[in-house]
């Protein structure tokens, strides 16, 4: 093989492995089936570029849209499901799919997996389980599950509830962090939550 070849050959292979680690504001142009995605929906106020570097990490890739804090949460799951089926269809296992939401965007994350109804799918919910998820038994959530809050959080607390009524719940994960932020302790990119959540990611499936 010459220079010129062997050279070319190894450029290859670095576009597709360097392909993983980015963050998409918008659905990724080009699928890499091999690889993880992790869809992450923030909560009320948006999301800052602090925590979207935070949570990023070269094991996936990392979308993550922008949305007006008045966003209809059904509207806004169904078109995240729909996105996730495409995902799928172009040959992505499912647990190779994490759907990763804080507060709002936990509600989110639940309501996507419930409209997908797929056992393999990952599913991380940062203080989501409170309001509407906790006062509508109508709602479950499927797959891989980990929860995460912060004993302090008046807003969200355990999902406990959320899993005894859930039919179709493969693993159950939770861990209370104490932070002494309560809720917004995952507005900030503290490692109590970070590191466990990248841990959870990389290791699944």
């Amino acid at each position: 093989m010459t220079k010129h070849l062997l050279l070319a050959y190894l450029l290859s292979l670095f576009s597709v492995s360097s392909f993983a680690d980015e963050i998409f504001d918008r659905f990724p142009e080009t699928i890499n089936s091999d690889e993880k995605y992790v869809f992450y929906s923030h909560g009320y106020g948006g999301v800052s570029s602090t925590i979207k570097q935070a949570i990023s990490d070269p094991a996936y890739n990392l979308i993550i849209y922008e949305r007006s804090s008045y966003a209809d949460p059904d509207k806004f799951s169904a078109n995240l499901t729909a996105q996730l089926n495409e995902l799928i269809s172009h040959g992505v296992k499912p647990e190779n799919v994490t759907l990763l939401g804080f507060s709002d965007g936990g509600v989110i994350s639940i309501l996507t997996s419930s409209k997908l109804k797929n056992d393999d799918i990952n599913v991380i919910i940062l203080a989501g389980c409170g309001g509407v998820v906790k006062f509508d038994p109508s709602i479950e959530v499927y797959g891989h599950v980990y929860s995460i809050y912060d004993i302090d959080d008046v807003l969200a607390g355990s999902c406990q509830f959320l899993i005894d009524r859930s039919k179709h719940n493969k693993l159950f994960t939770e861990l209370a962090i104490n932070t002494g932020e309560g809720h917004i302790a995952f507005r900030m990119p503290l490692t109590d939550w970070i590191e466990p959540v990248k841990k959870w990611i990389k290791s699944n499936p």
